[in-house]
């Protein structure tokens, strides 16, 4: 099994978690959970001391753009 493999079955239902805790959206978490995974996979894993430390932190940036993306939205409106 691959990293990013048991990266994602220990990881994923937490990293949605955290998601839709910041977004209150089950269909924008699960797609921020798979952007963070595909990002990982870009990645060297092996150079990455906490893997889900480093998806945490991604996840929450992608959550953190997608809010300011949707305020400037309703602000323009």
């Amino acid at each position: 099994m691959s990293d990013i493999t048991a990266a994602w079955r220990s990881h994923r239902p937490y990293l949605v978690n955290l998601a839709y805790q910041m977004l209150g959206d089950i269909g924008g978490a699960e797609d921020v959970a798979q952007e963070a995974f595909l990002r990982l996979s870009r990645t060297d894993a092996a150079e990455i001391d906490d893997v889900r430390g480093w998806l945490t932190v991604v996840a929450g940036r992608l959550c953190l753009d997608q809010l300011r993306s949707a305020r400037v939205r309703l602000e323009t409106v």
